[in-house]
């Protein structure tokens, strides 16, 4: 009887795909050939790259912070009658919906709910939708761990367009370069995530939601960080939503700011979207995040660009003494001294 084979290991472990991912090799039960598979979807993933950066799944079960709770009893609020929702009748009567139990690939997850749950905002409003943009690496929570979380792309990513913000706002954010900065598509300080599946458990799904909340989060602290400086100037909301889901289920997130150094995220609830009665609850609650994305979060994070921006400018040296108009902090400190006096 012949010695079975041992399998043979591919050269290019950690090999970068075109899409961007890293792939790490499997192997299949009858030996042979590796399978390639993300890094997302790898059974450590969430143990060693998410959790070792600061990133953690955390129990459903677990009691939230008050503030965290009260805005997901703000997002599971009931809303007012809207003619744009499908009725009971005709989601039961949605064949393209019933399609979705059947096995499909994720590209016809995704056109479905792109279609009927997130279309692309108008140009004209303050939203902006990003499809498969990779986020910024400085966004990504990073511990110096050798083991990194996944630069995110997510498929979905709602956050905000420039010209949600007046122009004094934007020179202000052009004063802090990158920092408010998701991706290459000028989109800043985006709030939800969402990534599609087709027929098939959300392990992936969860982790890479896990890496793109988190990512959102570190955005809106880092302008947080600016405004502590300051007394009298409160926080602007940081958390930020996602959604992992296929045809058939959505499961929705909240992530948050822990401490200083972790990321929290928790499952609010699943819908069965199959289920005309979840399936419209789950509408709910992603139009409570759009609406809550383009009014109260809005607004706060302008209101903290007006405070720093009035700020920078009382501390602005006139032209007469130094010959241009320039911010304290764009000069020397010894010409600072000089102009304004002693510097605590």
């Amino acid at each position: 009887m012949p010695t079975p084979r041992s399998p043979q290991r591919s050269s290019h472990v950690g090999a970068v795909s075109r899409a961007g991912a890293v792939v790490l090799p499997t192997f299949s039960a009858s030996g042979g050939q590796p399978s390639k598979r993300s890094l997302v979807e790898e059974p450590r993933y969430r143990a060693w790259n998410l959790t070792s950066n600061g990133v953690h799944v955390r129990s459903p079960d677990e009691e939230l912070p008050r503030s965290i709770d009260d805005l997901v009893q703000y997002v599971g609020r009931n809303r007012g009658s809207d003619a744009s929702e499908p009725s009971l009748d005709q989601l039961k009567r949605d064949k393209g919906l019933h399609e979705l139990e059947n096995g499909v690939v994720e590209t016809v997850v995704e056109n479905y709910f792109k279609d009927t749950l997130f279309p692309s905002p108008e140009p004209s409003t303050d939203l902006g939708r990003a499809s498969k943009q990779p986020m910024l690496r400085h966004t990504v929570p990073d511990s110096g761990s050798q083991h990194k979380v996944k630069t995110p792309i997510p498929d979905l990513l709602f956050g905000y367009t420039v010209a949600a913000f007046g122009q004094q706002q934007q020179d202000q954010l052009m004063s802090m370069g990158t920092a408010a900065m998701a991706n290459n598509a000028n989109m800043v300080y985006p709030f939800l995530v969402v990534e599609f599946k087709g027929d098939g458990p959300l392990w992936a799904a969860t982790n890479q939601c896990a890496g793109g909340s988190a990512s959102c989060v570190k955005i809106a602290e880092q302008l947080n960080g600016q405004l502590s400086q300051y007394e009298g100037v409160p926080p602007v909301e940081s958390a930020a939503f996602s959604i992992a889901m296929n045809g058939t289920e959505a499961r929705l997130y909240i992530t948050w700011k822990h401490n200083d150094t972790d990321y929290y995220m928790r499952k609010i609830c699943s819908f069965l979207l199959q289920q005309p009665h979840q399936h419209l609850e789950f509408r709910k609650h992603v139009k409570n995040i759009i609406d809550w994305g383009r009014g109260a979060r809005l607004e706060g994070i302008r209101e903290a660009l007006d405070s720093l921006g009035r700020r920078a400018e009382a501390q602005t040296i006139p032209e007469s003494l130094t010959g241009t108009k320039r911010r304290a902090s764009e000069l020397p400190l010894e010409d600072v001294k000089r102009v304004k006096g002693p510097v605590s």
